[in-house]
């Protein structure tokens, strides 16, 4: 297994890195989606691999979806 944190920093971002997304979709492994609530410290992870279609974004689509309603600490990219 390998953790990829997708904004490509610990700093806030505006819009997501796209590298973990094409290496998972080269390598034709599942993404893994894990969320920090950050008011309650809880990890929330998604329950089903979704593998990459190659229509990115179309994907992001459903990857933003997975992230809505997790409050996290640093979450601009959601808004774009």
């Amino acid at each position: 297994y390998v953790a990829i944190a997708p904004e490509g920093t610990r700093k806030n971002v505006s819009k997501l890195r796209t590298g973990f997304y094409y290496m998972a979709l080269a390598s034709k492994v599942p993404l893994m989606f894990v969320g920090f609530e950050f008011p309650t410290k809880t990890v929330i992870f998604n329950e089903v691999p979704f593998y990459p279609t190659g229509d990115f974004e179309t994907d992001l689509v459903t990857i933003k979806d997975f992230f809505k309603g997790i409050e996290g600490k640093q979450k601009d990219w959601l808004k774009n």
